[in-house]
């Protein structure tokens, strides 16, 4: 019996001391390496879209900067981030998606996109991963449902392929959006890859560290303009995100495989971007496929000179920038899709 009682006195701290450790870990609060933050922490609280932005969606919303919307889905209400810009629509919106452990509030901050977002005029979406637990019931993390651990590996409590088109959706239809940017750091990089993916949703991806982690078999091939950002040192560059799984794809391979769903040649080119950075482009495409080698960068955002790490690109406003580059303004649009 005191064996007995020892062994759950101990299970008991191990349990409690991977939850004080949870969330530590990328690059800018993005998760990985980044500070978590509380979910939902981020300002006062809304429900219904009509409540900021009125009738038609269109006008200035009555509140902006960062707020909290609480989204009822799947049977649960969920805490989302959100800044709302201080312009009236037609306005674009991003959902910008964390890394393994971190959370949103903290990653729209370090990563600068708070600000951008309300300078650019759109509107910043920032929701937390879920907490997913292995089929043991121990131990668990805010991990997105991105392919990259299957159900029978891993107890996700919500679909958020699904959970994010009901997202974009509502802000399509009542908010006044025209365009969508999918983006995020490593685990939320693949969660925007998968999302364009299974659902064609995002308008464009910008992806920082992170692969494809689904089956071409999976993809609805609806073309997509994507980028891609990596670190020649990040092991994702070139080889498995999970080690244990060689067939899951690279960073390069993650490329090729959009450049296929979106119609591109063989044939490609490689354009310096900074003094460390070349985007590989492919040619002849539907829709754009670039894939950005950062020189001497490991797993991490690339965050721009003077930066940690400082690189000559900037994830936040080089991608916004370039998004912007294959949508257009959103001007005139009143949140009807492009395609």
């Amino acid at each position: 019996m005191a064996r007995a009682t020892r062994l759950f006195v101990l299970l008991t701290v191990v349990a409690a001391a991977l939850a004080c450790g949870r969330g530590r870990g990328g690059g800018g609060g993005g998760g990985e390496k980044g500070q978590k933050e509380s979910p939902g922490k981020g300002g006062p609280r809304f429900q219904q879209l009509s409540e900021v932005f009125g009738g038609d969606g269109c006008a200035t919303p009555s509140r902006t900067g960062a707020l909290v919307w609480d989204v009822d889905f799947g049977g649960k209400t969920w805490k989302v981030p959100i800044w709302l810009p201080d312009n009236a629509g037609p306005r674009n919106a991003v959902f910008l998606l964390h890394g393994f452990g971190g959370g949103g509030t903290a990653f729209a901050r370090n990563s600068g996109y708070d600000e951008l977002a309300q300078a650019r005029g759109a509107i910043l979406v920032a929701p937390d991963a879920a907490w997913s637990e292995n089929p043991s019931g121990f131990g668990g993390e805010e991990f997105w449902d991105n392919g990259r651990y299957k159900h029978d590996e891993r107890e996700f409590p919500r679909d958020d392929v699904a959970f994010l088109d009901a997202l974009a959706k509502s802000l399509r239809s009542e908010a006044c959006v025209a365009d969508v940017l999918a983006t995020g750091f490593s685990n939320g990089a693949a969660m925007s890859l998968a999302w364009a993916c299974r659902s064609g949703e995002p308008d464009a991806v910008v992806a920082a560290a992170g692969t494809l982690m689904e089956t071409v078999q999976s993809c609805k091939q609806v073309p997509v303009p994507v980028r891609i950002y990596i670190g020649d040192k990040d092991e994702r560059y070139d080889g498995s995100a999970r080690p244990e799984r060689p067939e899951y794809p690279s960073s390069q391979k993650s490329a090729a495989l959009f450049a296929a769903f979106n119609g591109c040649e063989q044939t490609t080119r490689s354009v310096d971007v900074a003094p460390d950075t070349a985007c590989k482009t492919w040619d002849g495409c539907k829709a754009p496929v670039e894939l950005c080698v950062i020189r001497g960068m490991g797993h991490a955002v690339p965050t721009g000179p003077g930066g940690k790490p400082s690189t000559g690109v900037n994830f936040s406003k080089d991608g916004y920038a370039w998004f912007l580059t294959q949508v257009g303004g959103p001007e005139g649009k009143r949140g009807k899709r492009r395609r």
